[in-house]
């Protein structure tokens, strides 16, 4: 693993450490992550981050890696394609080889050149809504 991707790891453990602090199983939670088969995966004190939503919906543990990659798969142009992807950890912390990336959200285009401030933002909400539009609900308790 190179120094950037431990690096872009350490920030992704902390943000999720801060957004799991944020996630509470209490009894008094008024808001709650309903699969589309009406199973409660989660519940908050305050409305989830779009990140914490997909952790739950998709159960991602503490070393799944959730960020934005280019499409290789997208024709060579003047805008690169970025989708959401989700590579598991195995039991080692590892990426498992031979799997690819698992894609959370449709492409999204960027020319190039263009800032990436924003980009996984961007691609966080529209998996997310993604996940509304199969069935999910985040609803008050």
């Amino acid at each position: 693993m190179t120094a950037l991707a431990r690096f872009d790891a350490l920030l992704q453990r902390r943000q999720r450490q801060l957004n799991d602090a944020d996630l509470s199983l209490g009894s008094h939670t008024p808001y709650q992550l309903i699969s589309p088969e009406g199973e409660v995966l989660a519940q908050s004190a305050q409305a989830l981050s779009h990140e914490a939503v997909l952790r739950c919906a998709y159960g991602l543990e503490a070393d799944d890696w959730i960020g934005a990659l280019a499409e290789d798969s997208a024709t060579r142009t003047a805008r690169s394609a970025w989708r959401l992807a989700l590579i598991r950890a195995d039991r080692h912390g590892q990426a498992r080889l031979g799997c690819g990336p698992q894609w959370l959200s449709l492409p999204l285009r960027r020319a190039a050149g263009e800032p990436a401030a924003g980009l996984r933002k961007a691609l966080l909400q529209q998996a997310v809504a993604e996940l509304w539009a199969k069935g999910w609900r985040l609803q008050r308790g």
